[in-house]
């Protein structure tokens, strides 16, 4: 299923918005298990979905995590522009963006809210909005330059 463009009231300079596909992650693994067919795995595609860097997290609204049938992992205790509120924490949904992949967990927002794509996600897919060009950067992945980083904390064992 393809979800048309979130159209935000007015185009704001400098904001950056995405196509990302959403699929539950239990139903890619059971099909490939052969448990599912693969027209019953749970998926939608979001034109023009908003990359916040304030946000921490994905963020989907509710009526998306039902129709992608994300069960609940745990409540905890979120900082909005309204004051602390308590929400649901939903998984796993799988999130591909151009070439890049990954699984998350994400955080349950109102019907009418828009989808956000936080910062956590966008670090674990190397991916940089550029609010210059309002594109996203795909960080490179392998050799010198790799987005990716490790520091060892001790010596070989």
């Amino acid at each position: 299923m393809v979800i048309p463009r979130y159209a935000h009231k007015e185009r704001v300079v400098g904001q950056v918005t995405t196509t990302i596909r959403l699929t539950n992650w239990d139903d890619e693994r059971g099909a490939s298990q052969g448990k599912l067919l693969p027209h019953e795995v749970r998926s939608e595609t979001l034109l023009g979905v908003l990359v916040d860097t304030g946000a921490t997290t994905l963020c989907l609204p509710a009526a998306m995590i039902g129709r992608l049938g994300l069960e609940e992992i745990k409540k905890v205790e979120v900082r909005t522009a309204a004051g602390v509120r308590e929400v649901r924490v939903m998984g796993m949904v799988k999130v591909d963006i151009g070439d890049r992949a990954d699984v998350f967990s994400c955080l349950e927002l109102a019907d009418d809210a828009e989808p956000l794509r936080g910062l956590l996600p966008l670090e674990s897919l190397g991916l940089n909005p550029n609010v210059h060009t309002e594109a996203i950067e795909y960080l490179p992945m392998k050799g010198k330059g790799t987005y990716f980083t490790a520091y060892a904390l001790a010596g070989p064992r």
